[in-house]
């Protein structure tokens, strides 16, 4: 998909407007990224996407999609909102916490269909749990400190045979095209990547109710710092870049794009070859661009490697698993996660070097 992304990219920058040939690269290009979209649900349910983690408050971000949250619920779902005003923070991904509240709305509104007035309340609530909780739906919490996010609605509920299987990736009761069963299973991903725990309570007749808890913030610190995306394709001024990437198609493309705007690029396939390469080059190297998961060594073993050879060479880390985040000894690092477009990886690019320029100049060869 990265590759995908990035040569379509590169084919509409070269266009010009009006172009026919720009509308069906756009088709090609919005294709990969529904096709971007359905991978990130999928590997929020196996708890393998890289999150962005933030201290934040349930409260603030329920009342900031207030309006949303009505828009898709529509006139006759009336929505309401009980939040303790007590309320701590949590650390999650802002974003994917938005999404998980999305899709428990959106389930609800589906159960509600056909009702001609319907309820769904929203309740938050701090909870200190000084031994181990059994839930309704026979799962248990671990002792500890949490915030809970309820999601009561007066829907069709569910019986036995469809609430075991509720959270199952591609299970779904609507018919053929109305949905593909990924949005509890989204959420299910979401939250347990997030440190919490997510349970379901039905009955037929008699609604759901959907409970998240969500451990608070105390003592947690956010670890990955990500990449925001530039709003255009920026371009060097003369710098080099070595490239580490064991998929060929995506080297190949990340090496193209880089050199069609400016930066003269080493390649390398692996670990072992980056550092040959390293070794053999004798002038200036001013960022190494690395994916993390590779077989042999990895990105992270790399970055170690490399920083013992040129102190303080600037580095960019792509991964699109959450085994590639960044660990303790490598925070405050830039992390640029897959599938990435060409803005996002130019503008990466770009800003880790010019933050490392704040406090001197290039790595020079040793």
């Amino acid at each position: 998909l990265s590759t995908i992304l990035g040569y379509s990219d590169l084919l509409l920058a070269d266009l010009p407007i009006g172009d026919p040939r720009r509308q069906e690269i756009e088709e090609i290009r919005q294709a990969a990224l529904r096709s971007a979209d359905l991978t990130r649900q999928l590997l929020a349910f196996s708890r393998q996407q890289v999150l962005r983690p933030t201290e934040l408050v349930v409260n603030d971000l329920v009342t900031a999609m207030e309006r949303t949250l009505r828009g898709l619920l529509g006139d006759r779902v009336n929505l309401v909102l009980v939040l303790d005003p007590e309320l701590g923070p949590v650390v999650a991904d802002r974003s994917q916490l938005e999404q998980v509240l999305i899709n428990l709305v959106l389930n609800a509104r589906d159960a509600m269909a056909g009702q001609e007035r319907g309820e769904l309340k929203i309740e938050t609530t701090p909870l200190t749990l000084a031994w181990p909780d059994r839930t309704a739906s026979g799962g248990e919490v671990p002792a500890g400190d949490y915030i809970v996010l309820r999601l009561r609605d007066s829907g069709r509920g569910m019986d036995t045979a469809t609430r075991t299987r509720a959270f199952e990736p591609f299970f779904t009761t609507k018919r053929a095209g109305e949905g593909i069963g990924l949005g509890l299973a989204t959420a299910y991903g979401i939250v347990k990547q997030s440190g919490g725990f997510i349970w379901l309570d039905s009955e037929p007749g008699r609604g759901t109710t959907v409970t998240v808890y969500l451990p608070t913030a105390r003592g947690a610190k956010p670890r990955d710092r990500v990449a925001p995306a530039p709003d255009s394709l920026e371009a060097s001024a003369g710098e080099t870049v070595l490239l580490v990437e064991d998929e060929d198609a995506v080297r190949a493309m990340a090496a193209r794009l880089l050199r069609q705007r400016g930066y003269t690029v080493l390649e390398a396939a692996n670990g072992a070859n980056a550092l040959a390469l390293l070794q053999r080059h004798e002038g200036e190297i001013d960022i190494l661009v690395t994916d993390i998961m590779m077989p042999e060594m990895n990105g992270l073993e790399l970055a170690d490697r490399v920083a013992a050879i040129r102190e303080g060479l600037p580095m960019l880390f792509v991964s699109g698993y959450a085994e590639g985040s960044l660990g303790e000894g490598h925070a405050g690092t830039t992390l640029l996660n897959k599938p990435f477009r060409a803005t996002e990886l130019l503008g990466a690019v770009r800003r880790v070097i010019d933050g490392a320029r704040v406090g001197g100049e290039p790595v020079a060869a040793t």
